[in-house]
């Protein structure tokens, strides 16, 4: 695990380079906060993935494992709540982890294969401290 700024593309292209898979963990996830400062929110959970995919598709990364969010779907419209169910953010956080998952789908990101896990939780997770696990061998 690496400790940085997500926001700053150089910072993400350096710490990348030699990379094979990226676990990316990483947001800011104090919902209640992200109604005082959602751009802070914006600029981690979007603009942070944008920089890891680029970094990931310029170093050639193999793998790119992206984790959301429950919080994405909102209140359940049916259960089980599936991969159909509609993204109904109801906060600042689920609009910007719904943000970070469609920058998975833009073309210049296609490069870089990004299967989505599901919502995760660990115990490093529940602070604001973002983490992403990149994999050298």
């Amino acid at each position: 695990m690496w400790a940085g700024d997500l926001v700053d593309p150089f910072w993400t292209l350096r710490t990348v380079a030699g990379t094979e898979v990226i676990f990316h963990l990483a947001a800011l996830i104090a919902i209640p906060y992200s109604y005082i400062a959602p751009q802070q929110f914006l600029a981690v959970n979007c603009t942070g993935t944008l920089n890891l995919l680029e970094a990931a598709r310029s170093s050639g990364v193999e793998r790119f494992i992206h984790t959301s969010a429950s919080e994405t779907y909102g209140t359940a419209q049916h259960t089980p709540m599936d991969k159909k169910h509609p993204l109904k953010g109801q906060s600042p956080y689920a609009a910007s982890k719904i943000g970070a998952t469609r920058m998975r789908h833009m073309p210049r990101a296609a490069a870089t294969p990004r299967p989505k896990a599901p919502g995760c939780w660990a115990p490093w997770v529940m602070s604001a401290a973002s983490a992403f696990l990149p994999t050298k061998t």
